[in-house]
Parts: structure tokens; sequence; C-alpha cells
């Protein structure tokens, strides 16, 4: 009585596939990930408040000068 399958032997061609598509698989995934950080630090520098140039007074924030 057998109780497993036998293995299945992958061919040259099969294994070669395999490669490409975990090089290619790696490769984009390394761009994607090496890309966040770029495109955050690009998106803070267009929100960056210029600093006030007036004197601010206590009072200043009631509108009265």
């Amino acid at each position: 009585m057998k109780t497993h399958k036998p293995a299945h032997i992958i061919s040259d061609a099969e294994y070669h596939d395999y490669q490409i598509i975990t090089i290619l698989f790696a490769i984009s995934t390394s761009l994607v990930l090496g890309l966040i950080p770029i495109i955050y630090g690009l998106s803070l520098t267009n929100n960056i408040q210029q600093p006030v140039t007036t004197e601010i007074s206590p009072w200043s924030v009631l509108g009265e000068r």
C-alpha cells in the first residue's frame, strides 16, 4: 500500500522559468520599496509652511494691532 505520491522532477526549462520569475519579482519589489522614501520625502517638501515674517504679539491673535 502506497501512502505518498511520487516526487515530481522539475525539468531544466521549468527551473529556468522559475528563476527568471523570481529574479524579476525581486527586482520589481526592490524598486517599489526604494521609491517609497523618495515619494514620501517629495510629498513633505510640498507641505512646508513659510515662516511668518511679522512680529507676533499676544493681541495679534485677536486681530488687534
